[in-house]
């Protein structure tokens, strides 16, 4: 296969994200150069990241074969100002800001300044040559919903714009590092239940507490990790409070080794969230043993079976009842999610490359 050079643009270089752009180096066989900004202020890169890069890159004069770039970039603006107009680009949609749910406390929301960033994605899609989305979910809703997001605007026909994006979109699901990984094992006397989510409106920790309150006449303890962004729902510091005598572990952990180790020692994950474009979190968990009680909706029927989902509120309490009661007598995780390891999917995304590079040639 022959190599790719390849330029990866992440104007929004934190987290997953930035988890994902590094272990693609590492992995790819394709040569892979990085340009970012850091992640935060996610609008203002929405705005102002293509210019920044664009300018930093025409300094620079590099050429390459593929630009591979994520939704936070606005490919119009940018390929307006890159100097090589002649180079694939192909975006790679993490989430997307059409079918992402807005927190009622934001004020674009309330003053009907929203649909700024679906238009970028929208805009960004039809420019780039292919568009990659990271969960087949993802990737219908996203179609899906573009119709009525583009109906919104006072005029224009947009259905050759669409057909054209269908065209071009594919599915090459999100790759993690669970292969190198050591799992200290399972040695708790009580089931332990994690959230390892943002602490964000968009997972819906009230309703994750609220389960946890109504198992409170059982025998279990809770780890709640995952990483918050400044302010945070209300609910955790209620929790913390609640349930601190069965807290065995509360907040962010730096480190991906201790973070995987934690992981290796729960029981059970659970899923309460309203918007979950892959679930990489989830994905992680269950990989490391955790038996999952996730929504059937967004992306998660794609990960496990039905068994493993529930359907609303009600039958999220009632598993979750059911699973500590009958802890002892559980049966063995039979879900696997090794798929998605980069040893399975990097040779899957070293092709993608190179057929799309054949097919534009």
């Amino acid at each position: 296969m022959k190599k790719v050079n390849i330029l990866l643009i992440e104007p929004y270089f934190t987290g997953a994200h930035k988890r994902w752009c590094e272990e693609l180096c590492q992995y790819s066989s394709h040569e892979i150069d990085i340009c970012s900004l850091p992640g935060r202020h996610w609008k203002w890169r929405m705005h102002g990241a293509a210019v920044q890069l664009s300018e930093k890159l025409n300094d620079l004069g590099k050429r390459y074969d593929l630009l591979l770039v994520s939704d936070y970039l606005d490919v119009a603006t940018f390929k307006s100002l890159y100097f090589d107009q002649n180079v694939p680009i192909a975006i790679y949609f993490h989430e997307n800001q059409i079918s992402y749910p807005w927190s009622k406390r934001d004020d674009d929301l309330r003053l009907v300044r929203d649909n700024h960033y679906g238009w970028v994605n929208f805009t960004s899609a039809l420019i780039s040559d292919w568009c990659f989305f990271n969960s087949r979910y993802h990737m219908n809703s996203f179609l899906g919903l573009l119709p009525n997001f583009l109906s919104q605007f006072p005029d224009g026909n947009f259905s050759r714009s669409i057909e054209s994006i269908e065209k071009k979109s594919e599915v090459l699901y999100l790759g993690l590092d669970l292969k190198n990984s050591n799992p200290i094992g399972k040695l708790n006397e009580e089931p332990v239940i994690l959230w390892n989510h943002r602490w964000e409106y968009d997972k819906n920790p009230e309703e994750f507490f609220n389960a946890l309150e109504s198992i409170n006449d059982l025998d279990w303890k809770v780890m709640v990790l995952g990483e918050s962004f400044g302010e945070y729902p209300a609910v955790f510091d209620q929790a913390r409070d609640k349930f601190r005598d069965r807290i065995v572990q509360w907040g962010f952990v730096e480190s991906k080794e201790e973070y995987q180790q934690l992981l290796s020692t729960c029981d059970i994950v659970i899923s309460t969230a309203i918007q979950e474009f892959f679930g990489g979190s989830v994905v992680e968990a269950i990989h490391f043993g955790a038996h999952p009680l996730l929504p059937n909706r967004l992306s998660y029927p794609e990960h496990v079976k039905r068994d493993h989902l529930y359907a609303d509120y009600d039958q999220l309490k009632q598993k979750l009842r059911n699973l500590i009661l009958l802890w002892d007598e559980k049966s063995e995780l039979e879900t696997s999610v090794f798929r998605y390891d980069w040893s399975v999917q990097i040779p899957i995304y070293n092709l993608a490359f190179t057929k799309l590079l054949n097919q534009l040639a």
